[in-house]
């Protein structure tokens, strides 16, 4: 009568195997210790061998795309400081002359739909100049936006924007104009014309609306009114020189 053969884990053929490729002992030994024919070791080992090249291809690939995704990244990141750094050397040196700065607004909506966070930055600070809460996308939030910032900070030379209809509307254009300000939008599919306040994006989800995870919009509101705060007295830029928003801000001011 043929004898049913015995089921065996991985984990014993593997060992199986290992004893086999060490040679320490016979493969009959092994096969008596695991209960099976010595055929089938033999076969076990020999799966061992054929699959080492397997195992070594495969790290050698992970490798490969390891070192590719890197590549990846440093050469975005080195297209982010070119950018920066042209539009720097556009303005000057480092040094805030009046009426000089860019700046730069966004609109971005929270997860939970209903309220749009809104900021005007300037470029070669990156402070944030002013921001604004809304529970609608209408231009009334936007413009209050912009008065206080004209009001408080005197009028830029340029002043960009995406193509939003608030950024695009009568009520905001007219103020910039009437103030001689001319109107930069970004262009479509130009990622890094709008990479400064991108980056503020980033940095405001990361540091502060992903920990707190509001409730309701005045919970935001308050919450977010003591992150900019931080960000733009305290929160330090390797960009800067290791400056924070307000001194780079108000040295070049000065200057």
């Amino acid at each position: 009568m043929k004898q049913d053969r015995r089921q065996h884990s991985a984990e014993t053929k593997a060992k199986a195997a290992l004893e086999a490729l060490r040679g320490m002992r016979t493969v009959n030994e092994i096969a008596s210790e695991y209960g099976d024919h010595p055929n089938q070791v033999a076969q076990w080992k020999k799966q061992a061998v054929a699959g080492l090249s397997e195992v070594f291809s495969n790290g050698r690939a992970r490798q490969e795309q390891a070192e590719s995704d890197l590549r990846d990244r440093l050469y975005e990141e080195i297209g982010r400081l070119k950018f920066e750094l042209d539009w720097l050397k556009k303005t000057g040196p480092c040094r805030l002359k009046q009426g000089a700065p860019w700046r730069n607004a966004d609109i971005r909506r929270f997860r939970w739909g209903l309220v749009y966070l809104m900021a005007i930055i300037n470029w070669f600070s990156r402070s944030v100049l002013v921001w604004r809460l809304s529970t609608t996308l209408e231009t009334d939030f936007c413009v209050e936006a912009l008065d206080e910032a004209l009001g408080r900070h005197g009028a830029p030379a340029i002043f960009n924007s995406d193509q939003g209809s608030q950024f695009t509307s009568e009520a905001f254009t007219d103020r910039l104009l009437r103030q001689g300000v001319r109107i930069s939008m970004d262009g479509r599919g130009r990622a890094f014309d709008n990479i400064f306040i991108e980056r503020l994006w980033r940095t405001v989800k990361y540091e502060e609306i992903y920990l707190r995870d509001y409730e309701s919009a005045p919970q935001a509101r308050e919450s977010l009114g003591a992150y900019f705060t931080f960000y733009n007295g305290e929160r330090r830029h390797q960009a800067l020189n290791n400056a924070t928003p307000w001194q780079r801000h108000y040295a070049g001011s000065m200057s």
